[in-house]
């Protein structure tokens, strides 16, 4: 394609090919931002979409800027191609006072003073306001000005008719009078442009700045609020951002109506007198009703907005666990549900359209009206309608309708935003994740002194279960903190008994907490170069001691302090939708240390997996991991905790979603040689150079190596028991030797689990012969699946290409016949 283009800003003509290259030229250097604690980084992508250059206004001429003749290029680019892609957009560069970096600096800049005045609760609106009011100001100038020509119209007709009624008139009046009513007309045309040009550049930063601090905040959420606000993220995200952006369109008209209504009642006076007041009076008498359905409007959009909030939670977490709802035949009542919820949200949104409607409905007749009471009156009064008087009046009702006509739905856009402001800047101030500090530790380690937690998710179930709460209502912070007192009260009358028994050689009887504590009175000392094994039964609390030490449960009592890099591997293993090598490297480069990589990989045993998928270690991983097994992204977890060589290892139970070969490899190779010795990754066999790693298992065979220094039994969220395998297995009365007991009942396979009579010394020479000497074991088994894997991932290629296809063109018929329909 050799069209030719202009590019603003330069002196000669150049093609359209040599444009790309200088446009891609300028784009190599660019990098892309970094916000706040979030990095973006993408490896593959090394330009963005839109270069940021200089703005316009520096590089353009003011004719260029005053008819927007900067956007030419891309215009006739548009024109020569028939079709704008994605690389054609950087003809013309983003100004720097849009781009995201830009506006995000500077309302962070004013949201952090906001924060800081501690006289005044912080308002987003000011912060927002402090951020985009200069341009928005002077957009409201440029309006000002095209309201007040508006006026020339009705008063230059009224001098028009004037002149041709008198054949003396001289005939430089009337050049006079029109060239007045062309010049006006293309002032008009110009502020205008450029006020709605202004007022949707500052939208678009509105919208902006909500949905990437909504972003920037999310991530930030502690884990109660974030669970339980995912489907108000959503919509705060698009719906309520996108409220904001449309009424900054028009905000405007709030004042300049008024001054339209005013100024046009003037000029109405001078033309009919006293008869406008019938006019006025209507006026008087529909603002009343305004008010009233702009009130009922605001509470049915609150309503409608919570109700909209639950669907969406709703269809995330079923579209989310998908798989779970396809293997249980849960179709039906999951669909149900969400039918009923849709249906109460069709109800609320077909009441609040009935108000939108009668909002309108009466300030639509308004205008007629007005014309009908002041044109009446004035008849009725004795006067005769004159032609100019009449034109002219009728010219000033029209600049009228239009006031009469934006001012309820501006007062409407005006609720509605509101309640998007004021979801916005709860949303904003909602409590954030506190990282545990190191406290008085010296060394890396962990420490829990008298320690209590809870879930936060727990208040929902206890005003749904309270006998007190007949209605279900939500439990307000006072009645919460109030419970979780009575908690934390109750949990010490019990350890008062208990101490109490002990004294008096009492018998002690096996309570039940019966409180809301998740976590009550741990005390835990964990020091550098430790393996600890956390084990006990469903719900005892072995998850919620590693969260604790994250910082992902509140903290009721006691001391928590943690010091060290620390990297968790979860149950519920989080994979993102990317390859695999970047689920791996979860944003870390690979440059430094490229055989940290390869270590990794084949000593979490996932070379066979590579093998296994179509395109290695670069093979595209479906939403939270789809396309992978259990025991695949349980490996991947692990992976991606050891490649960051952190100091403090944190694992759930990855050894239950793997079989017992390759339990055997992850638990000799991964978690005792390469996190806690690391061998391979620290460069080092120096035991003085251990890390600590805490293991939360139920695979009790593993317990008896000699480097576990510890295993922690959990009850009840309470620690019953402490020590190494030796002193648990000798004492028969110990929770650890009836989990021990049951095991070995229910073991299928001497290699398995070592038996509870094995002397340490025994048990050491089983674990370590039994390291994978044989890993054709692992191809058999993985090669199993792979046939039906490489079919799909090539089904998943397919629709890919299939989706990158777009239509070109004109729109045919048969779009339109079909949105008809």
């Amino acid at each position: 394609m050799q069209g030719k283009v202009i590019i603003a800003g330069l002196k000669r003509k150049v093609d359209y090919n040599e444009s790309k290259v200088m446009s891609s030229r300028v784009q190599e250097d660019t990098q892309l931002p970094s916000y706040g604690a979030i990095e973006i980084r993408d490896e593959q992508e090394t330009k963005p979409l839109v270069d940021k250059g200089k703005d316009f206004s520096e590089s353009t001429s003011n004719w260029s800027q005053l008819t927007f003749g900067w956007l030419s290029p891309i215009l006739e680019v548009g024109s020569a191609k028939n079709k704008l892609d994605i690389e054609d957009i950087a003809i013309v560069p983003l100004p720097l006072a849009d781009s995201v970096s830009y506006v995000m600096d500077e309302f962070r800049s004013h949201w952090k003073k906001e924060i800081t005045v501690a006289h005044r609760d912080p308002q987003v609106i000011r912060a927002i306001w402090k951020t985009v009011y200069k341009e928005y100001c002077f957009a409201g100038f440029l309006k000002l000005i095209h309201d007040l020509l508006q006026f020339v119209g009705p008063q230059v007709l009224h001098g028009l008719i004037a002149f041709l009624r008198n054949p003396e008139a001289p005939m430089w009046h009337g050049l006079l009078l029109t060239a007045s009513v062309t010049l006006a007309q293309m002032l008009m045309s110009f502020c205008l442009r450029h006020y709605f040009f202004k007022c949707y550049r500052v939208g678009l930063r509105v919208r902006t700045i909500v949905i990437t601090e909504i972003y920037r905040k999310s991530v930030l959420l502690s884990s109660s609020n974030y669970q339980h606000r995912r489907g108000e993220i959503t919509n705060l995200m698009s719906v309520d951002s996108q409220r904001l952006q449309e009424t900054t369109t028009y905000l405007h008209s709030i004042w300049f109506s008024f001054v339209q209504i005013i100024l046009a009642m003037f000029f109405l006076w001078r033309e009919m007198g006293i008869s406008i007041l019938a006019g006025v009076f209507v006026i008087l008498v529909s603002i009343p009703l305004t008010t009233k359905t702009s009130s009922m409007m605001g509470k049915l959009q609150r309503s409608l907005m919570k109700t909209k909030d639950n669907r969406i939670e709703v269809n995330n977490e079923v579209l989310g666990n998908m798989k779970v709802v396809k293997l249980q035949a849960w179709e039906k009542p999951f669909s149900k549900r969400v039918n009923d919820l849709r249906q109460i949200e069709l109800t609320k949104l077909f009441w609040y359209m009935m108000g939108k409607i009668v909002s309108i409905l009466i300030w639509s007749t308004v205008p007629l009206a007005i014309s009908v009471a002041t044109f009446g009156t004035y008849v009725l009064l004795g006067n005769e309608l004159d032609v100019a008087e009449a034109l002219t009046a009728l010219a000033l009702f029209e600049i009228l309708r239009f006031p009469l006509f934006m001012l309820p739905n501006t007062i409407n856009n005006i609720v509605e935003a509101t309640v998007a402001l004021s979801r916005v800047d709860k949303f904003l101030k909602s409590t954030e994740h506190k990282r545990v500090s190191s406290g008085s530790l010296a060394d890396i380690g962990v420490e829990l002194e008298h320690a209590s937690f809870v879930y936060e998710n727990k208040r929902a179930p206890v005003a749904a279960t309270d006998p007190e709460n007949k209605a279900s209502a939500p439990l307000t912070d006072a009645e919460w903190e109030m419970k979780l007192l009575h908690a934390q009260l109750q949990d010490a009358e019990e350890q008062l008994l208990q101490l109490e028994r002990r004294k008096s050689t009492m018998p002690q009887r096996n309570n039940s907490r019966g409180n809301l504590l998740s976590l009550s009175r741990i005390d835990v000392e964990i020091k550098k170069g430790e393996f600890i094994a956390v084990v006990g039964g469903v719900g005892s609390g072995k998850t919620t001691l590693l969260k604790a030490i994250l910082g992902e449960v509140r903290q009721l009592a006691g001391v928590l302090q943690a010091k060290g890099k620390l990297s968790y591997s979860a149950q519920s293993s989080f994979i993102m939708n990317a390859t695999v090598k970047e689920n791996i490297l979860f944003g870390k480069s690979e440059n430094g240390n490229p055989d940290l990589y390869k270590k990794t990989i084949d000593v979490c045993a996932l070379k066979h997996d590579f093998e296994m998928l179509p395109h290695g270690d670069q093979t595209e991983i479906g939403e939270k991991g789809i396309t992978l097994s259990g025991g695949q992204k349980a490996r991947i977890s692990m992976a991606r905790a050891l490649y960051h060589n952190p100091d403090i290892f944190l694992l759930d139970d990855p050894l239950a979603a793997v079989d017992a070969l390759v339990g055997r490899k992850l638990f000799n190779e991964c978690i005792v040689d390469s996190m806690l010795l690391g061998k391979g990754i620290n460069n080092s066999n120096n035991t003085e150079n251990k890390r600590t790693v805490i293991l939360v298992t139920n695979a009790l065979q593993y317990l008896s190596h000699p480097l576990v220094d510890r295993i922690i039994v959990l009850k009840e969220g309470k620690v019953i028991e402490s020590g190494s395998f030796a002193e648990l297995n000798s004492n028969e009365t110990s929770q650890f030797k009836i989990f021990l007991d049951s095991f070995n009942e229910t073991k299928t396979s001497k290699d398995e689990s070592p038996a509870d009579d094995t002397t340490v010394d025994e048990a050491r020479k089983e674990i370590i012969s039994d390291k994978m000497e044989d890993e054709d074991l692992l191809g058999k088994r993985n090669s199993l699946s792979r046939k039906s894997i490489i079919t799909d991932s090539l089904k998943d290629d397919q629709m890919n290409d299939e989706m990158q296809e777009r239509e070109t063109g004109r729109v045919s018929t048969e779009v339109y016949l079909a949105w008809a329909k």
